[in-house]
């Protein structure tokens, strides 16, 4: 499975939240959490490197 964390979509503690939920309800063998890596799309829709650090630390698949 695999998640991309998308700045303004689905990077808020609320969204990061209901994506823990569908991965438990689902169960599958392999998650992979991205973020747009695109340079078209990585200023607009990327998040930082911190915030991913934030939400890997805070929200632990």
């Amino acid at each position: 499975m695999l998640v991309t964390i998308i700045k303004g979509y689905n990077d808020d503690d609320e969204a990061i939240q209901k994506i823990k939920n569908i991965i438990k309800e689902i169960l599958p063998s392999k998650i992979i959490v991205a973020r747009m890596e695109d340079e078209r799309f990585k200023k607009k829709l990327g998040i930082t490197d911190e915030r991913f650090e934030e939400i890997s630390n805070k929200h632990p698949i």
